[in-house]
């Protein structure tokens, strides 16, 4: 097993240049690296690109090897640059084994409405980190245990939950606990 601090890196995009800016929101490239030196760029920058060093948003521990196939050679996880993701996304798919997201990075809001905590297709992230246990298995004899693995299948689906629809009653809610008060306001005068 090689258990390993998991490190998820959130660094301002006015950091350097080659992302759009939106307005006045501010955004973060984020990235993973591990304390066996390996990192991961997320479809962008990674630790290599930051000569002195970039600060941790988070670090949680989990197993290199399964991170590292979830990645993929490429570091990206599966996530093809705005056709079903952005760096958030890939982060993402490799922090699933921590149990943690990168919802502290700026432009995390808008990267899941857009796409989704993983993406928008949870049968290819299911497909994704199952064969990604297979293949840190077979580098690692048995590092990723069945319970291990029924546990982040569980977060990926939330259960049998769909994110649409629990975005979906979540603004419902919200609007319509601002809606309420306003329209008793009107109707009152």
């Amino acid at each position: 097993m090689s258990v390993c601090t998991i490190r998820c890196h959130a660094v301002p995009t006015g950091a350097y240049s080659g992302h759009p800016v939106l307005g006045e929101l501010s955004q973060s490239h984020v990235f993973v690296s591990s304390s066996s030196g390996k990192t991961w760029g997320c479809l962008g920058r990674s630790l290599k690109n930051f000569p002195n060093g970039a600060p941790s948003a988070f670090e949680a521990l989990a197993e290199d090897e399964w991170v590292g196939a979830i990645a993929g050679s490429n570091g990206a996880a599966g996530i093809i640059l705005r056709e079903n993701g952005v760096c958030h996304q890939s982060a993402n798919r490799m922090l699933i084994p921590t149990g943690r997201t990168v919802d502290m990075a700026d432009g995390n809001e808008l990267a899941i409405m857009m796409f989704g905590l993983y993406g928008p297709n949870k049968e290819e992230v299911v497909k994704l980190v199952t064969d990604a246990a297979q293949r840190a298995n077979e580098l690692a004899s048995e590092c990723v245990t069945q319970e291990d693995l029924d546990s982040v299948l569980a977060r990926i689906t939330r259960n049998g939950c769909d994110e649409y629809e629990i975005l979906k009653t979540i603004l419902r809610k919200g609007f319509l606990s601002m809606w309420m008060p306003f329209q008793s306001r009107h109707r009152a005068s």
